[in-house]
């Protein structure tokens, strides 16, 4: 009966822990995504950020405009946003920094589908939280490519987030 206790023991012990982990994890989860929503919200009604707005053409195979609108201060970028259209598809994509650093992603898709003088359109959306360069949550709303097994929502936030950089400097050149 000794050798069952501990082994009892051994087993409430070891459940208790993970309990306790799993729920220190998940409260941090929560923790952390308030933090960003808190600092979205921070940035979102910050007066003092200098606004810039331009156009540019998109490097692509396919010709296209991409516009912009960024909030900066002293220390850099805040947010970024950038509005584009594609085919049927109007994409707007809003990235938030802290530091210098991507905290957050709201994406938007809307498709315009037209057919005898009616215009009908599907919308799809995605919010997107980041720490320390990786996604640690996401959230999507309507039918498109978060369906698709081969999406991979971190690399295609990223990529978007470095391009848009990258055609802020260009334009700044």
């Amino acid at each position: 009966t000794d050798s069952r206790r501990r082994h009892f023991m051994k087993l409430l012990t070891t459940l208790i822990v993970l309990i306790v982990c799993t729920h220190t994890s998940a409260q941090e989860t929560i923790s952390t995504k308030r933090d960003v929503d808190a600092e979205v919200q921070r940035i979102d009604q910050d007066s003092r950020l200098k606004s810039v707005t331009f156009s540019i053409q998109a490097m692509k195979k396919v010709l296209h405009y991409i516009e912009y609108n960024y909030l900066a201060d002293e220390n850099g970028y805040s947010k970024i946003t950038r509005q584009f259209s594609r085919s049927n598809d109007t994409t707007r994509q809003t990235f938030y920094l802290k530091k210098g650093e991507l905290i957050f992603v709201t994406e938007q898709i809307v498709s315009y589908c037209t057919e005898r003088n009616k215009t009908d359109s599907i919308a799809w959306s995605g919010d997107f939280y980041f720490s320390k360069g990786k996604l640690f949550d996401h959230v999507t709303l309507g039918h498109g490519k978060s369906e698709l097994d081969t999406w991979n929502p971190e690399q295609e936030m990223l990529s978007a987030f470095n391009e848009s950089k990258n055609d802020i400097a260009r334009h700044k050149e």
